[in-house]
């Protein structure tokens, strides 16, 4: 799955929106193949853009963002 799917009203964001619209985006692409039987059984797995991060462009991966890495599914 493509990254920076989070809409880029920054101002907007927060942790918990972040998470959500990454999962809701993965939910949809599942949702788009789940009928193709040639692409069923293919794993969508979200990446993590520049916007796909809470604040915006900060991504580092210790345990301060542990709560995107974890929610992330």
């Amino acid at each position: 799955m493509k990254s920076d799917s989070v809409v880029h009203q920054d101002w907007d964001n927060s942790q918990e929106f972040v998470a959500d619209y990454i999962n809701l985006a993965a939910k949809m692409f599942q949702g788009t193949f789940a009928n193709d039987p040639k692409f069923r059984n293919v794993p969508i797995i979200p990446g993590i853009g520049n916007h796909d991060t809470y604040p915006i462009d900060q991504l580092d991966f210790a345990p301060t963002y542990s709560w995107l890495l974890n929610n992330v599914s």
